[in-house]
């Protein structure tokens, strides 16, 4: 699937508008239906922030379903990482701060 189809494939999971996507990224309405009417794919340096509009993953919009991902998480990592990115910096660096403690005591 085309990264362009899984974002509105995502659209409609989450029940969001072309026009509500634009107003939280920035990117204009007419760029956002192109890409279903050209089926074409957004410019890269905006699939972050259409990832975290969206609420998905870099590699799960980005990823090909029929790849073997070694990055397929369990629901309590995926919870893990999304705590520590919506963490400020203070916090990311006490988190990572707390992991390198529990390795340093598990050898």
């Amino acid at each position: 699937m085309e990264i362009y189809e899984k974002i509105f494939e995502r659209l409609n999971e989450i029940n969001m508008s072309q026009s509500e996507l634009s107003r939280q990224t920035g990117i204009p309405t007419s760029t956002i239906s192109d890409w279903k009417k050209k089926k074409m794919n957004p410019q890269s340096d905006k699939i972050a922030i259409i990832c975290k509009v969206l609420g998905i993953s870099y590699a799960d919009l980005i990823g090909d379903e029929g790849d073997s991902n070694p990055m397929d998480y369990t629901s309590d990592e995926k919870l893990i990482i999304e705590k520590y990115r919506s963490s400020s910096a203070k916090d990311k660096k006490r988190i990572l701060k707390y992991f390198e403690q529990l390795s340093d005591s598990s050898e």
